[in-house]
């Protein structure tokens, strides 16, 4: 089974993820979002960046999630976490949380006709696009959001769920990504650490669910207006309190979707 995320910018189809299944049960992401890794002159090209979920017949606990980034000098980076969610049903695991860039980079290009699944289009100029990746058992449908754009795909052994949050506030160049690693709850020495890593690895309920997307959504805006601050000289006071001004409301606003 294969198939392909677009979102629509300035109505075209720009390619965000693709999925392949494969007949062991693995679920290949492949994530089309950055460029690079660092700043030059330390960056790193980045070829392929992807995720796979490994639904091992060795634990009729865990599975495995493997996140591998491909760079054009032939290098590679690995990270990888457990969660029992999906063979458990014991909640929805968040494998990544991303703010995307303005999409207009020729790796987003779409080499077919049409997508999959096409989410509602965002106009970068004025709005930003977040995107939480949760996974979770077969068997168990997340529920829609009033506020949050919820798409799901499943597969043989697991249920793929992208939360969607379109922000006003202009996308740049950059974009972010933040996934979640785990490593034995027994190497933590500190109690609330180790719980909070073992609810981690259990994954989070609907709410705990929306919750985490909402907070990681706020840390990364956040990084974002520091960012656009930064390019503005001290000088232009007025203009840097304006923004700051309408940056707070934003993230108040956006706050207040998780209890909604």
């Amino acid at each position: 089974m294969k198939s392909k995320v677009a979102v629509e910018v300035k109505g075209k189809q720009r390619q965000i993820l693709s999925f392949t299944e494969k007949k062991t049960g693995d679920v290949y992401i492949r994530l089309y979002s950055g460029l690079q890794v660092g700043l030059p002159p330390n960056n790193k090209v980045i070829r392929q960046h992807r995720y796979s979920i490994h639904p091992s017949n060795q634990s009729q606990t865990y599975s495995m999630l493997k996140r591998t980034l491909e760079f054009v000098d032939e290098d590679s980076w690995t990270s990888s976490a457990l969660t029992n969610a999906i063979k458990t049903n014991s909640g929805f695991f968040p494998v990544t949380i991303i703010r995307f860039d303005n999409l207009e980079a020729a790796c987003y290009d779409l080499n077919v006709e049409s997508a999959d699944l096409i989410v509602p289009s965002f106009d970068p100029e004025t709005q930003t696009l977040l995107m939480g990746l949760f996974v979770g058992n077969v068997d168990t449908p997340f529920p829609q959001h009033k506020d949050i754009s919820v798409a799901q795909i499943c597969f043989k052994s697991v249920r793929v769920v992208l939360m969607f949050l379109r922000v006003t506030l202009p996308a740049g160049v950059f974009g972010r990504i933040s996934d979640s690693k785990t490593f034995p709850p027994d190497s933590v020495n500190d109690q609330i650490a180790r719980s909070n890593l073992i609810q981690l690895m259990n994954g989070y309920t609907v709410e705990k669910s929306i919750e985490y997307f909402i907070s990681m959504v706020i840390r990364q805006l956040q990084e974002h207006i520091q960012t656009q601050l930064s390019f503005i000289p001290n000088e232009e006071k007025e203009l840097r309190d304006f923004i700051i001004e309408q940056s707070s409301q934003l993230i108040e606003s956006i706050s207040h979707l998780a209890t909604t």
